[in-house]
């Protein structure tokens, strides 16, 4: 990727950011342990372009020490760009 490529994509990308996100539908069925799948709910609830840390999603899973876990299940998500 060039200088003027790398420019263009990183511009693109910033104003489809600013735009916000697209409604969609999609099924999914996410396959995980009970704890990644809990952590992947709460994380689907969390609104568009609202930072959350790994130990308030632990907050709110119910599990205030388990900020690793957390972050293992979510490297762990098989669809990072829709969950």
């Amino acid at each position: 990727m060039t200088v003027a490529h790398a420019s263009w994509a990183h511009e693109n990308g910033a104003s489809r950011v600013a735009r916000g996100p697209r409604a969609f539908s999609l099924p999914v069925a996410p396959r995980g342990t009970a704890f990644q799948l809990e952590v992947w709910r709460a994380l689907a609830d969390i609104p568009y372009g609202v930072p959350v840390t790994y130990g308030e999603l632990a907050h709110r899973v119910g599990r205030p020490g388990a900020s690793r876990a957390v972050g293992q299940a979510n490297g762990a998500n098989p669809l990072p760009v829709v969950i």
